[in-house]
């Protein structure tokens, strides 16, 4: 099983086209499975599986995974049943290739980075611009470059899908978590800054009237609206939204658990950033006790924290 990362979906598609008429050479099958959509993790593993079995031997290209998943708040817990079934995959004799996006590469080292790990090889594709006429050309290497045209257009058209669902009478909370906010990350994906800060000001108006559902999920989307912020410097913006997400968690969480741990980390980040010291450190130390408490002390969430407070 392979795992590429991958920015730019127009040099996927030219990869997986050379790929295709390379193997078809030598009789080798090739066949790519889209995963569907916003399901539940049992869903998910189930079609994979169903469709596997339809390619028993080849080459499997495998793409979908960022958007397969129906609740986003609960992605951690959906990739543990993914990892769970990884034997399975493995069973079918046929090679496979999982296509991921650097957003969900990230959550997936972040939540089970056992299941990274289990990937042989694990690649990134990159696209180099060579001249004018070879503007196009890709190749698979494991450095970590990106296609920021390619995340513009992403974004531009999430937002038109955005202004269609607004018209439609969607909920600010799914216009939100849906639209807005992946427009807005597949931005600072890239460091594409500048076209960033015009969409995040471009909507200010609409990001400070959202009407605020107590939530897991608002709490996340508050989280990742501030870390937006915090990012481009905006660390007064981002602040009162981090601490809305810590309240919010700690109410409907409890105090024991990763979530708070995680919302206490990102507030003594800021801190940091700006130089308070005194005020991030007792909450850098807090998130600490609560993740060795939690998840033990050899999580990779635990040497987060030890970093951070070095």
């Amino acid at each position: 099983m392979a795992r590429v990362e991958y920015s730019s979906e127009f040099a996927r598609q030219q990869v997986t086209q050379q790929l295709q008429a390379a193997l078809s050479e030598v009789g080798i099958a090739y066949r790519e499975i889209s995963l569907t959509s916003q399901q539940s993790a049992d869903r998910v593993v189930a079609d994979l599986l169903d469709r596997l079995m339809q390619s028993p031997t080849g080459v499997v290209s495998i793409v979908g995974f960022g958007a397969a998943f129906a609740n986003q708040s609960t992605l951690a817990d959906d990739l543990r049943v993914l990892n769970f079934n990884r034997e399975r995959f493995l069973a079918f004799p046929g090679r496979q290739i999982w296509w991921v996006t650097p957003v969900f590469l990230q959550r997936v080292i972040h939540a089970i980075p056992d299941l990274n790990s289990y990937f042989s090889p694990r690649l990134c594709l990159s696209e180099v611009t060579f001249s004018d006429s070879a503007r196009d050309s890709t190749l698979l290497t494991t450095g970590s470059t990106v296609n920021i045209e390619d995340a513009r257009q992403r974004s531009q058209q999430l937002i038109r899908q955005f202004e269609a669902a607004r018209r439609g009478g969607a909920k600010d909370d799914t216009l939100l978590t849906t639209y807005l906010l992946p427009a807005l990350e597949a931005l600072s994906e890239v460091g594409a800054q500048q076209e960033l800060r015009d969409l995040t000001q471009q909507f200010e108006g609409l990001l400070g009237s959202l009407k605020r559902t107590d939530s897991p999920d608002m709490a996340t989307s508050l989280g990742r609206l501030a870390s937006l912020y915090h990012d481009q410097g905006r660390y007064l913006e981002a602040e009162p939204l981090y601490l809305q997400a810590l309240a919010l968690r700690r109410s409907l969480l409890g105090e024991q658990h990763p979530s708070v741990a995680t919302s206490l980390n990102n507030l003594a980040e800021l801190y940091r950033a700006q130089g308070r010291y005194e005020e991030g450190e007792p909450l850098s130390l807090q998130a600490l006790a609560l993740r060795r408490s939690l998840l033990g002390e050899q999580h990779p969430d635990v040497a987060t924290s030890l970093n951070n407070l070095a």
